[in-house]
């Protein structure tokens, strides 16, 4: 049985040999589209890195922010000498227009009021925390017969999709720009090998003709190919 070390080698050897029987324009095509795929993947990485972490840390903001304007305007609402109606019906409009979450609890965990899916668990001492899907904020509103506090929620899942949509993007712009690489290196090839292409067919046709008088072209560039044109003549 062939060992480890060996079946290694052997497949190194035949990826090797299968490199150098491509054409030299898909190697030099190939080499471009390599570098420039590793040169987007380490940007790409980058990118999706600062932005996701800049999506998440505006999400958590945006739930903190909303967690505070509803604990001012409940502390209106629950106070008839500043106006309000002495109850927490706006929580549902609010709760509608935010696309959130909420519920009012007293401090022993007992439900007075609550809009949307909720699912946040038991009361917890922190103003913020992760559960169920949730970025949940909490907020004191005030003391009724005991301390009541709100608290507002909104689905991580939310962020989650934004980021994933920047993730996509960033992978297209990568792939599409390797694909553009690829394309350009077999236009630039094509064109590197075009002199290569004359001297081939002007030497074929000597050799199939039998007239030395045929001109061998000479590229304008004093390069390795215009060496060989020399050398052919």
């Amino acid at each position: 049985m062939a060992s480890p070390g060996s079946s290694t080698r052997s497949a190194a050897r035949a990826t090797s040999s299968a490199y150098r029987r491509l054409p030299i324009r898909w190697r030099l095509a190939g080499g471009s589209a390599a570098l420039t795929l590793v040169i987007l993947l380490g940007f790409a990485t980058i990118v999706g890195v600062l932005t996701t972490q800049r999506i998440y840390s505006e999400f958590d903001r945006g739930v903190a922010l909303g967690a505070d304007v509803l604990q001012r305007r409940l502390a209106v609402e629950l106070n008839p000498a500043r106006g309000g109606e002495g109850d927490f019906s706006v929580i549902d409009s609010y709760a509608e227009a935010q696309r959130a979450a909420i519920r009012v609890v007293t401090e022993d965990g007992q439900i007075i009021r609550s809009a949307g899916e909720a699912d946040f668990g038991p009361l917890r001492p922190l103003r913020s925390h992760k559960i169920n899907d949730w970025r949940v904020e909490t907020r004191q509103i005030g003391s009724f017969g005991g301390s009541l506090y709100v608290q507002y929620g909104e689905r991580l899942s939310e962020a989650r999709a934004t980021a994933a949509g920047v993730r996509f993007f960033l992978t297209l712009g990568v792939l599409g720009g390797a694909a553009l690489a690829l394309l350009a290196g077999l236009a630039t090839a094509q064109r590197a090998m075009a002199p290569v292409v004359e001297l081939t067919t002007a030497t074929r046709r000597i050799a199939a003709e039998r007239d030395p008088s045929i001109r061998i072209p000479h590229p304008e560039a004093d390069d390795e190919v215009a060496e060989l044109a020399r050398t052919l003549e």
